[in-house]
């Protein structure tokens, strides 16, 4: 694959549980390192590739041999799993992404053929039911597990904010990205010798699937300064203060 291997969830916890915390330990100490695993925030963000470039990568309907409902509910099992393996190794803050409007990257705007200024409304429709059942995962687990704290970021409504009120936000862009091939930037990624655009500062997206730097700041303020409906149960500030 043109982006090299991909390191999968499992993978890091795994690189997490042999490598890192045993090197903590090392560092200092077996009581003061657990000390310093339980304190510090974890964040964990998957699913959009699962997706995006997964399921619907080559065509919009492709049969499988699994529903898309089966698709969220394996994802959301997963993380579930993955989630409750950083318990056990003594992990008690996690920050749990949701996905952002899928169907409004440029990337997948421009593969079904859409105009600037319109969103794959089937892909936002997957990313909405998927955070649902986050969300309700989520609800779940803090109850079965009630000193795990667990955080819901909600990437999806920042960024709808900003695609249907570009000018409150100070974008001039809302699909087009600012570097990348083909229409609105969208065919393909940011190779080299690629002309990105003059200010990046203008746009939502950088690339044909990331946003700018501009619009994560935007989603960060949005997350961590705020509680309902863009981070649930509390904002990530008072999972960053909070004491255990």
């Amino acid at each position: 694959m043109f982006f090299g291997e991909i390191i999968t969830t499992w993978k890091q916890l795994e690189y997490f549980r042999d490598s890192t915390q045993p090197e903590i330990y090392k560092l200092l100490g077996k009581k003061a390192g657990e000390d310093f695993f339980r304190k510090s925030i974890f964040y964990l963000i998957s699913g959009s590739n699962d997706f995006v470039n997964g399921y619907y990568f080559l065509i919009p309907t492709t049969p499988h041999g699994i529903s898309i409902q089966d698709l969220m509910q394996l994802l959301i099992s997963t993380v579930s799993s993955q989630l409750k393996v950083l318990y056990d190794l003594g992990v008690r803050k996690v920050g749990v992404a949701g996905l952002a409007p899928l169907g409004c990257c440029p990337s997948q705007i421009t593969k079904y053929n859409l105009t600037a200024g319109n969103c794959v409304e089937f892909l936002n429709d997957v990313s909405e039911k998927y955070n649902d059942a986050l969300k309700n995962m989520l609800l779940q687990l803090r109850e079965e597990l009630e000193d795990f704290h667990l955080v819901y970021s909600n990437l999806y409504d920042p960024l709808m904010e900003a695609i249907n009120n570009p000018a409150m936000y100070g974008f001039n862009f809302t699909h087009a990205a600012c570097c990348g091939v083909g229409k609105l930037n969208g065919k393909f990624i940011c190779i080299p010798y690629s002309r990105p655009c003059d200010d990046p500062q203008h746009h939502i997206f950088f690339d044909y699937y990331h946003p700018t730097s501009r619009m994560y700041d935007l989603i960060f303020r949005k997350v961590y300064f705020n509680g309902p409906p863009f981070s649930i149960p509390y904002s990530g500030q008072f999972l960053v203060n909070l004491t255990i």
